[in-house]
């Protein structure tokens, strides 16, 4: 595995080093990119503020973490970037604890904050690599992607870092509603849109809400059809990686029940 400590990277080299990893990106969007999920913008890294988020204990269990995951999952072998997160964006430190990442087919973000449990890190490890193994068992096009794609790999993700590390950690979206305000919010929200693509406008609203919508719906109704799954059939999370999204939402009943 490759770990990139972008913390020990010279700020006026950070866009440089990245380039080549966004092959077919518009250069003066990465930085703007990795910000908006979280990572503290690079004039405010201060190295010797940095170092301490990323101990020695730190790194052994982020290296630790990802080969067991990429030797049960039999996972592909993306390099891992690190860097702080934007503390003050107080809404994402309070609702993920500290933490944050991103996930594309071929490389994964983490940022992290101080003082974070071991625990914490595993879990957003866990849901962004989680995410890699399904983009790489998936045969179809991230551009083709549409909400029912979207929220059964939301769903998936976390159910993973339920099995992984454990209930206490997984994130506070999975008990925003109730299970019949979940089966209401599918039946009136999410299934009239599950063939939105994820390119539309309409796409985002309805997963992790805003405007009239109810906040983080599409990730709340993903990982309940997964829980659903996971309980009442003999499948194990790692069957699921090549189970699409319409499959995975059939096979739960979800698609079929009358919701009140």
């Amino acid at each position: 595995m490759q770990v990139m400590k972008m913390y020990e990277w010279e700020k006026e080299q950070v866009v440089s080093k990245l380039i080549p990893f966004f092959k077919g990106y518009d250069n003066q969007h990465i930085l703007p990119l990795l910000q908006r999920n979280g990572m503290l913008p690079i004039p405010q890294w201060e190295k010797e503020k940095i170092r301490p988020i990323f101990s020695k204990e730190v790194l052994l269990c982020i290296k630790k973490t990802y080969k067991e995951l990429q030797k049960e999952w039999e996972g592909p072998n993306v390099p891992l970037f690190l860097a702080p997160l934007d503390v003050m964006k107080k809404k994402m430190v309070r609702t993920q604890r500290g933490k944050s990442g991103l996930a594309f087919n071929d490389k994964v973000f983490l940022f992290l904050s101080e003082s974070l449990p071991l625990k914490e890190i595993q879990a957003v490890l866990v849901h962004e690599y989680h995410h890699v193994c399904r983009l790489h068992k998936i045969n179809k096009k991230e551009e083709n992607y549409t909400l029912i794609d979207s929220i059964i790999m939301e769903g998936l993700a976390e159910s993973a870092v339920q099995e992984y590390v454990g209930e206490d950690y997984v994130s506070s979206w999975t008990s925003y509603y109730t299970e019949k305000q979940a089966h209401h919010l599918f039946k009136k929200v999410i299934k009239p849109s599950l063939h939105v693509k994820r390119r539309e406008r309409a796409h985002d609203q309805l997963l992790v809400g805003g405007g009239f919508m109810p906040r983080m719906v599409g990730y709340h109704v993903g990982f309940q059809i997964v829980q659903t799954l996971l309980s009442n059939q003999s499948y194990k999370m790692k069957d699921l990686f090549f189970l699409d999204g319409q499959s995975i939402l059939e096979k739960s009943k979800w698609a079929e029940e009358n919701f009140s």
